[in-house]
């Protein structure tokens, strides 16, 4: 029985879209794409505490409710440090312009 590759299979759904790029842009680009798609994900792995980037429960993709709740841990501290600190940056002016 003859098998139908992809290009047949599509051609079967709708016409040809030609396209001027080259199939090896084409194939740059997806590297290019994955490539950076990869460097992300180590970025956002190397954010996350220790006990969770080496866990079995880490996606490739997205956040665990885990991951999210550290995030927002860390984000609500830096909050706090700032809020802090801009209080008592008021209070010295304050002080100074009495």
């Amino acid at each position: 029985m003859f098998k139908k590759t992809w290009h047949s299979k599509a051609a079967d759904y709708c016409e040809e879209v030609p396209t001027p790029r080259k199939t090896t842009k084409i194939q740059k680009d997806i590297e290019a794409l994955e490539k950076a798609l990869k460097q992300r994900e180590k970025r956002q792995v190397s954010a996350v505490s220790p006990e969770y980037r080496n866990s079995r429960w880490r996606r490739r993709h997205g956040a665990t409710v885990d991951e999210m709740e550290f995030e927002y841990a860390r984000a609500k501290h830096a909050l706090e440090t700032a809020t802090k600190a801009y209080k008592e940056f008021k209070d010295i002016t304050s002080v100074r312009s009495i």
